[in-house]
């Protein structure tokens, strides 16, 4: 849920999306994106990139004021996302 992961609102990991995560792949690697547990945010996907000498973790929207980055080392990694899909809308 949410479009912190959107990029130009029409690219990126977009709302409804299904991604694949590797829940044994738990050490962040920059440029890689995981699923997180952030405190008081809850579980989200954020990519992980270098600030300075420490890792940080970043949406990929744009709007980095309604999202913004957040210290690796505070968080807990659930696991690297290494596929994902657009879900299609199922008609009965």
């Amino acid at each position: 849920q949410g479009h912190s992961m959107t990029i130009g609102g029409v690219g990126g990991i977009m709302e409804g999306d299904v991604v694949m995560v590797d829940t044994h792949d738990l050490e962040p690697m920059p440029e890689k994106i995981y699923v997180i547990h952030i405190p008081g945010d809850g579980v989200t996907l954020k990519r992980v990139r270098w600030l300075g000498d420490d890792l940080w973790l970043f949406s990929d929207n744009e709007d980095q004021i309604a999202y913004p980055p957040f210290r690796a080392d505070k968080a807990r990694v659930i696991g690297r996302v290494y596929d994902g899909f657009k879900r299609l809308p199922v008609r009965f």
